[in-house]
C-alpha cells in the first residue's frame, strides 16, 4: 500500500506549525489512515519559553506510531509501548520507536540528521504508518529533504506586517520551486564544489561544499571557463555570495546546480535571495537543484504575541485574518489556508496529493 511522508516546517514560534500538524492528524484519524509522527530535533513545550503563552500540543490516539527521545516518554500523558530503542542520540536521550496504547499528549524529539530521519521514517512505515508526519522548523529543516513534500506554516508571529510577510513567503515559495536536473556527479566531486565541461569532464574547483563569503565566490569565478556547462554546489550559498554572484561574471548558459531547495531556503532573507536569483537568471545562468522537495501548501496564522511595555509581558494579538489569507493567495502559486478555519481544505489537498481516496 502507498506510504507518504509529509514535513511541516514553521518559520518561527507561534506561526501555527503544531496546529497544522494537529489538523493533519485529526483528518487522518477521521479517515482511518494510520499515522506515524516524529520531529527534527525537539518541539513540544507546554508554554512558549519566550512569551509564557500556552502552546498547542500534539494529542495522539491508540494505534498511532511515534519516534521520540527516551526522556520524552514520561513528559506526556499518552502511554507508549516501545518496540525499539535505536542508537540515534538526541539531547533528551536515545530515539525510541513506539506505538501509542493510551490516548494522550506527547512530546516529540526526533533525529536531527538526514540519514537518521530516513531510517526512522522507514521503520515507522514498516510498522504500518501510511502517512508519516515530520515536525520541523525553517532553521532546522535540512533533514526534511527526506520527506515527499512539505507544508510551510507562517504567520504574524514571524512578521505582523502583512505585506512584508507576504514578500518573504513569496520568496520562500519561489526558492522551493526550482528546475530539477539529472546530474551524475562522480564520487570524487560529490562533496566539493566542482564543474562539468562540454565534454562531460569533471573538475573539482574548491575544497569545501559551500560558498559562505565573498572571497570564496571570487576564487570560484577565477576558475570558471567558457567551456563549463554545470557548476555543482552541494552545500549552502550564503546571501552575501548570491550578491557577489549577481555582480560577477558567470558565463551565460551555465547551470548552477544545488543539492536541493532547502539549501536555498536557509541561505538568508528569502525575498532578497530570490531577487538575486532572478537577476542572475536574466543573464542566462540557470539555478537548479538535483532533488526537488514539493511545497504542498502554506498555512497562515493571524496570531502574534504583542509585548506590553507597561507590564513587561505579552498579550495575544491578531492581524486581520481575511486580509492575511487574501494577500497570500494573490501572491503565492501554492494553496494557502488559515489552518484553524480551513483545516478541512488542507486535509483534502493532502489526501489528493498522497493518492488516498477522500
Amino acid at each position: 500500500m502507498r506510504t507518504v511522508t509529509i514535513g511541516v516546517a514553521g518559520t518561527a514560534k507561534n506561526t501555527g506549525k503544531t496546529t497544522t500538524t494537529a489538523s493533519l492528524m485529526e483528518g487522518l484519524l477521521a479517515r482511518g489512515i494510520r499515522l506515524g509522527l516524529t520531529s527534527i530535533g525537539y518541539d513540544g513545550e507546554k508554554v512558549d519559553n519566550v512569551t509564557g503563552l500556552p502552546k498547542p500540543r500534539l494529542h495522539l490516539r491508540a494505534g498511532d506510531l511515534v519516534a521520540t527521545a527516551e526522556k520524552c516518554l514520561q513528559a506526556g500523558s499518552a502511554a507508549i509501548r516501545v518496540w525499539e530503542t535505536t542508537d540515534i542520540m538526541s539531547p533528551l536521550g536515545k530515539v525510541v520507536l513506539g506505538e501509542v496504547t493510551r490516548d494522550g499528549l506527547v512530546v516529540i524529539a526526533g533525529p536531527n540528521k538526514s540519514n537518521q530521519l530516513r531510517r526512522v521514517v522507514r521503520q515507522l512505515q514498516e510498522a504500518g504508518s501510511l502517512v508519516t508526519i515530520v515536525d520541523g522548523a525553517l532553521n532546522r529543516m535540512a533533514p526534511m529533504i527526506e520527506t515527499d513534500g512539505f507544508i510551510l506554516a507562517t504567520g504574524a508571529s514571524r512578521q505582523p506586517n502583512i505585506e512584508l510577510l507576504t514578500n518573504e513567503t513569496t520568496g520562500l515559495c519561489m526558492l522551493s520551486r526550482r528546475l530539477q536536473v539529472e546530474l551524475n556527479v562522480p564520487e570524487e566531486c560529490a562533496g566539493v564544489i566542482a564543474a562539468m565541461d562540454r565534454n562531460g569532464e569533471w573538475t573539482p574547483l574548491l575544497p569545501g561544499n559551500s560558498l559562505l563569503d565573498a572571497d570564496s565566490v571570487h576564487k570560484l569565478q577565477e576558475k570558471i571557463s567558457d567551456s563549463v556547462l554545470f557548476i555543482w554546489v552541494p552545500g549552502v550559498i550564503a546571501q552575501v555570495c548570491w550578491e557577489e554572484l549577481e555582480r560577477g561574471s558567470l558565463p551565460s548558459g551555465v547551470t548552477l546546480v544545488m543539492a536541493d531547495p532547502i539549501k536555498l531556503l536557509v541561505a538568508g532573507d528569502p525575498d532578497k535571495v530570490f531577487k538575486h536569483l532572478q537577476r542572475i537568471e536574466k543573464r542566462g545562468v540557470v539555478v537548479a537543484v538535483r532533488k526537488n522537495l514539493p511545497l504542498l501548501a502554506v498555512t497562515v496564522n493571524p496570531f502574534f504575541p504583542r509585548y506590553r511595555y507597561d507590564v513587561a509581558d505579552y498579550e495575544p494579538a491578531y492581524v486581520d485574518a481575511n486580509a492575511l489569507v487574501e494577500k497570500m493567495r494573490e501572491a503565492l502559486e501554492v494553496p494557502v489556508f488559515d489552518v484553524v478555519r480551513q483545516g478541512c481544505g488542507l486535509m483534502e489537498l493532502v489526501l489528493t496529493w498522497a493518492g488516498f481516496k477522500k
